[in-house]
């Protein structure tokens, strides 16, 4: 850590630690010391890519942007920091790659330990939706913020092996009568999760899949009577 600092300007660090406590005081998080060491060495490196006209994609940039919207906010925001105090205008990409090294540093429950892996996992239940609903997703209503961050959740709970599971099926049957096409889709969701990663989703968790599904893909003037 000595080596790569002592190598690496200052300005650096403190463009790290300004985007630390903005990601802390905005998001109310508490981020792993590990951030200033990582964020540190990306940022150095990305301004030398920059300069040297080498791009290099992240494959999860639109995840990253959708998905974790407070923490790319914070991305752009260190962009503009970034210009005041290095005085480099680095692509809006690099702020989806801020808001990875956010995701990941942080230490509260419920955030998920590996930004990419829930982002692509977010990004293949999301893609299901899409296509078995035929219907465009609007990526800026309250519906699509309320579906992604319960995907979020779910996404946390999967992975760690947390699923919640009832021997109440009322809100299962209650989805498949009054919202079939939802509820379908969730059993599409269901099939693709055992398929892919051997893990079978219990009929509560399902049924909250369909209850957001249903939500997300209403019609337009639809009053918003699911809870």
């Amino acid at each position: 850590m000595i080596e790569l600092f002592s190598s690496i300007p200052p300005a650096y660090l403190e463009l790290t630690e300004d985007i630390v406590a903005d990601a802390e005081a905005s998001l109310g998080v508490k981020l792993s010391p590990h951030i200033y060491l990582m964020l540190t060495d990306h940022l150095h490196f990305a301004v030398e890519r920059h300069e040297k006209g080498i791009v290099v994609t992240n494959r999860v940039f639109w995840e990253i942007k959708h998905f974790y919207r407070r923490e790319f906010e914070v991305g752009l925001r260190g962009l503009r920091r970034a210009r005041e105090l290095l005085q480099v205008s680095l692509p809006e990409e690099e702020a989806g790659n801020i808001a990875f090294h956010i995701v990941n540093a942080r230490q509260d429950t419920g955030a998920g330990g590996d930004a990419m892996k829930a982002a692509l996992f977010i990004g293949e239940l999301t893609n299901i939706v899409t296509y078995r609903m035929h219907t465009p997703l609007d990526t800026e209503s309250i519906h699509f913020s309320r579906f992604i961050n319960h995907l979020q959740f779910f996404a946390d709970r999967f992975f760690t092996g947390k699923l919640m599971d009832s021997e109440d099926d009322f809100l299962f049957r209650q989805m498949q009568q009054g919202y079939p096409e939802a509820a379908n889709c969730a059993e599409r969701i269901r099939t693709f999760l055992l398929r892919k990663y051997n893990v079978f989703l219990p009929n509560e968790e399902t049924a909250y899949l369909a209850l957001h599904i249903a939500r997300l893909t209403k019609p337009a003037g639809d009053g918003d009577t699911a809870s």
